[in-house]
């Protein structure tokens, strides 16, 4: 666990970083049905999931998702 937070704050990771505290077999891993990583989940601004699927954050198909759940001010 400490490796992994000193890696997070020497790479300069953006987003919200989780570590999974039984590797594949913690709950979170098996909810969302992760079998690789790193691993992208869409939230909306209510926490609710609206892609699990990992799209790449540069990808333009998430870039679209996050224009239309992201109230604009």
């Amino acid at each position: 666990h400490a490796a992994w937070k000193k890696m997070v704050k020497e790479k300069k990771v953006g987003g919200i970083q989780l570590i999974a505290d039984k590797d594949f077999d913690s709950d979170f891993m098996k909810f969302f049905n992760v079998s690789v990583i790193p691993r992208s989940i869409l939230l909306d601004p209510n926490g609710n999931v609206v892609s699990s699927a990992g799209l790449r954050p540069s990808d333009e198909a998430t870039k679209l998702m996050f224009d239309k759940i992201v109230v604009k001010k």
